[in-house]
């Protein structure tokens, strides 16, 4: 045990008791009472559970720090003063239990060691406190960020739903809202003539109306204008100029009216 003279008193027990169980310089009775030691006297006393504790288990430990210690062969001198300390504080800690008076010594150190034990136990607290509000701070950045992704999510999938629901892109639907706008405001000068209300009971019993007529009579205004009445009962307008615009566009069981209007004059 000479060899090793680079411990101090910040040295950790159970890593100390690690050393001597794993070193194979040590011999295998020594690390037999080391290991025994980790088993029953450190780790049940870090993890302490005091209705375990009783006076039997309380002097075994001590029997079994001893024999460590003697099995060490360390010199007589450091032998007998390691032997010496473990007597006293062996003796002492039956007196505290029972309360029988403890000499000062005793109480000196128990009154050090525990303002050790308080000043740790409030830096513990502190440095605790520090990382909660940081760990609380991260949180709540990460509440809100992800409340921000998943406003996005829902608006993406409701964009999302949009287009699987609207077969029309939807720069086209700009263009038609806008043109359809433009209808309505023309349509305030519209008057009702017998072509008109002619158009409107022909789509009574068909779903396809060709107007035709020389050009400049009328006939896109009063597509336009029908358009507007069925926009009323519910139905969506959406001009077109090709045949194959109400293929791509055409909805089943959505109500549309498409306008086709021919540039040379005819309205489909």
């Amino acid at each position: 045990m000479a060899h090793f003279t680079a411990f101090d008193d910040s040295c950790d027990s159970s890593a100390l008791i690690g050393i001597i169980v794993n070193i194979d310089r040590f011999l295998p009775v020594v690390q037999f009472d080391a290991n025994k030691i980790r088993i029953d006297i450190r780790n049940p006393w870090a993890h302490c559970k005091f209705t375990e504790w009783t006076t039997k288990k309380y002097a075994d430990s001590f029997k079994l720090m001893k024999q460590l210690i003697t099995d060490l062969k360390l010199s007589n001198t450091e032998e007998n003063r390691i032997l010496g300390e473990l007597n006293r504080w062996e003796t002492n800690g039956q007196n505290f239990l029972s309360g029988t008076k403890l000499d000062v010594e005793i109480v000196a150190e128990i009154r050090q060691q525990t303002h050790i034990l308080s000043e740790y136990a409030q830096r513990v607290c502190k440095e605790t406190d520090i990382k909660f509000v940081k760990v609380q701070k991260e949180l709540t950045d990460l509440e809100s960020k992800y409340k921000e992704l998943d406003v996005k999510l829902k608006n993406l999938e409701t964009e999302l739903q949009k287009q699987d629901e609207d077969p029309i892109p939807k720069h086209i639907q700009e263009q038609i809202k806008i043109q359809v706008e433009d209808w309505e405001k023309k349509d305030k000068m519209f008057v009702t003539t017998r072509a008109s209300d002619y158009v409107t009971e022909c789509l009574q019993d068909n779903s396809c109306v060709t107007i035709t007529a020389p050009s400049g009579v009328g006939k896109s205004f009063i597509s336009r204008h029908t358009a507007l009445v069925l926009q009323k009962e519910g139905y969506k307008i959406i001009p077109v100029y090709a045949p194959t615009d109400i293929r791509d566009y055409y909805k089943p069981g959505k109500q549309t009216v498409f306008i086709v209007d021919d540039i040379c004059g005819n309205l489909y």
